[in-house]
């Protein structure tokens, strides 16, 4: 799933419905704003690990970026997704 949103982050505002999607299924999952952290803690490293010294601190910054942009929309989504029940 990560690597689809990645490939649409250039045309973000034709996802971002299915994004918002994305996070209202996590209710169901119990998913909190810790996990979004674990998640993206983990992606860093698993980044880091694999690209080596070509995880430069821009690529870094950037993964931060798409990563906060995705989950802060999923985060959203499910909070008025919460409201709603």
């Amino acid at each position: 799933m990560l690597s689809s949103l990645v490939k649409g982050l250039n045309r973000m505002p034709e996802i971002i419905g299915g994004v918002r999607e994305l996070g209202k299924r996590h209710i169901e999952y119990k998913t909190t704003r810790t996990d979004y952290d674990k998640v993206a803690r983990a992606l860093l490293r698993t980044l880091e690990e694999f690209l080596g010294d070509e995880f430069t601190p821009e690529i870094r910054q950037a993964w931060i970026g798409v990563y906060g942009e995705i989950a802060g929309t999923m985060i959203e989504a499910a909070e008025e997704g919460n409201l709603d029940h």
